[in-house]
């Protein structure tokens, strides 16, 4: 959550009186509607082909008044609906303070399964189709919890062997031998006398910084006060 607030406006409200209070309250409220758009242009040149609903993550949640002079830009943080309780606050905050990110809907299938542990994650293989977004579709990602037999609920005392297959996709624990090999624990799919990734577990991931929210306002402002 970002708030843009002009300091020491208490101390001036006797003196300055009504009129230049509307003028901070406006020029706060220009600054705020301003950061968001920017904030979207700086999303959509950091990030790896981002969706629309991730360009448009920000929202003015509160406008400045002349008694409160205080705008709040943040991520919006209502749940997403279509059967998603997240919100773009929940999925994409780490993009702007670090840390790890939120397991993905099918990641909390797979745990709820019993297949992968509630610190893990996973990664698409290299030969994944991904969709325009750089993700898996719903449709594909419906094929792979399908054929693996969790879609309709949790795995069975025979899909936790260490190599299962069902169909042309199978999991693997990671502990047995399938094809002649160790197979990393994940989703795999035979190809001819071989198999290729599908969905590779891994620990959980730490994520860097990538946008400061603070330079970009600070950039936001500065064009303001150049531009009034």
């Amino acid at each position: 959550m970002f708030s843009i607030k002009i300091e020491g406006l208490d101390e001036l409200k006797s003196e300055i009186g009504a009129l230049a209070q509307q003028a901070a309250k406006n020029a706060v409220n220009k600054v705020a509607a301003q950061l968001v758009p920017d904030l979207a242009e700086d999303m959509s040149k950091r990030f790896d082909r981002p969706t629309k609903t991730t360009i448009k993550s920000f929202r003015v949640s509160k406008w400045a008044t002349k008694e409160d002079p205080t705008a709040i830009v943040q991520l919006k943080d209502k749940p997403l609906g279509n059967g998603n309780p997240l919100s773009m606050d929940n999925l994409i905050h780490q993009e702007f303070n670090g840390g790890g990110r939120i397991q993905k809907n099918y990641e909390r299938t797979l745990i709820n399964a019993g297949l992968m542990e509630r610190d893990e994650y996973t990664v698409p293989g290299a030969k994944v189709k991904l969709n325009a977004y750089g993700n898996i579709s719903s449709a594909l990602m419906a094929q792979i919890l399908a054929q693996i037999g969790v879609i309709r609920g949790f795995a069975t005392k025979r899909n936790r062997k260490p190599v299962m297959q069902i169909g042309e996709m199978f999991w693997s624990t990671g502990k047995g031998v399938g094809m002649g090999k160790t197979l990393h624990k994940g989703v795999w799919m035979r190809v001819g006398r071989g198999v290729e990734p599908i969905l590779i577990v891994i620990k959980a991931p730490k994520y860097k910084c990538r946008i400061d929210i603070v330079a970009v306002a600070n950039k936001t402002v500065e064009e303001f006060q150049r531009n009034s």
